[in-house]
Formats: C-alpha cells, sequence, structure tokens
C-alpha cells in the first residue's frame, strides 16, 4: 500500500517536473523566435524603404521628361 502510494507521488512529480521543463523551453524559443522576428522585420522594412525610393527616383526620372 505505501510503495503504490509512493509510485503515484513519483509519477505525480515527474508530470509536474516536465510541465516546467516544457513551458521553460517554450519561452525560450518564443524569446529566440521574437529575436528572429524582429531581425526579419527590420529587413523587410529597409526593403520598404529602399523600394519607395527607388519609386521616388523613377518618379522624378518620368516628371523631367
Amino acid at each position: 500500500m505505501m510503495e503504490e502510494i509512493l509510485y503515484l507521488g513519483n509519477i505525480i512529480f515527474f508530470i509536474f517536473l516536465w510541465r516546467i521543463i516544457l513551458q521553460v523551453l517554450l519561452s525560450v524559443i518564443q524569446i529566440f523566435l521574437k529575436k528572429d522576428r524582429s531581425s526579419t522585420g527590420d529587413e523587410y522594412h529597409r526593403l520598404y524603404e529602399e523600394s519607395i525610393e527607388w519609386m521616388r527616383q523613377e518618379s522624378r526620372k518620368s516628371h523631367r521628361r
């Protein structure tokens, strides 16, 4: 009887331990994804600015003609 209670206690303990480990891993993964996303966002913003500048230059060229 006592062994069964200890066995059940160990199972419950490891279930909670695995949940905590999974939550920590998911948080770390989200932090890395946010870092990657921000750098990608900066890259898209830079490309957007370059394309806007290119369109402005093209429109100036067409107005000069």
